[in-house]
């Protein structure tokens, strides 16, 4: 049984895959302290379960720890101050979709920004819904504290999570808003005719 817990075996390579997506998923869910926590229940399961000097090695390695400390962190600030960008732009679009509902109500087909001349209803429109006046507010940093440190602190693995699934989305996203114009533009050609069924002054 004891062969089965040594540095490279299965039960090393499984119990390391349990712990990432144990300590992902803590991550995700916003639980950076059990996150850490998991960390420190690994470093002791390689300690006394498959029997790594891990404290030995920390202990005779001080100054590279160190050193990638400092690095790990300068990268994930770094990774913070883009994570929050990312976050402000998806907090905005609540209003944006709005926004849009509304232009499509006056029958606008561009939904870039509102027209000089439907600012001051739209200012009404805004002024008469709380809903929509609290989208329009920027997002509170202090009011985000956990996000952006476990974005700093877990870097690498916000940086997963970002790759394999906000970037393919926003990626798609960009190109839906791409050919917005043009598919809109297929479907009001298609219809056209339809107008011909009503009076023009309907």
């Amino acid at each position: 049984m004891a062969e089965l817990f040594v540095v490279g075996g299965l039960a090393f390579w499984i119990a390391m895959l349990a712990w990432f997506i144990i300590l992902w998923v803590l991550v995700e869910k916003d639980h950076g302290f059990l996150g850490l926590l998991s960390l420190v229940a690994y470093g002791c399961l390689l300690q006394f379960g498959f029997k790594m000097d891990v404290v030995g090695w920390i202990l005779s390695h001080p100054i590279p720890l160190i050193i990638f400390g400092c690095l790990y962190f300068f990268i994930g600030a770094g990774w913070g101050f883009w994570r929050w960008f990312l976050f402000a732009k998806d907090q905005k679009e609540p209003y944006l979709n709005k926004r849009t509902d509304w232009l499509v109500s006056k029958g606008e087909t561009k939904f870039d920004s509102i027209p000089l001349n439907l600012k001051e209803e739209w200012a009404k429109y805004v002024n008469d819904h709380y809903e929509i006046r609290n989208m329009m507010k920027p997002p509170l940093v202090r009011d985000h504290k956990a996000k952006v440190m476990r974005w700093i602190g877990y870097w690498p693995l916000s940086l997963i999570t970002w790759a394999f699934n906000d970037m393919i989305r926003r990626f798609v996203k960009m190109i839906y808003n791409y050919i917005h114009d043009w598919l809109q533009g297929i479907a009001n050609r298609v219809f056209a005719d339809i107008k011909q069924d009503l009076p023009q002054n309907s």
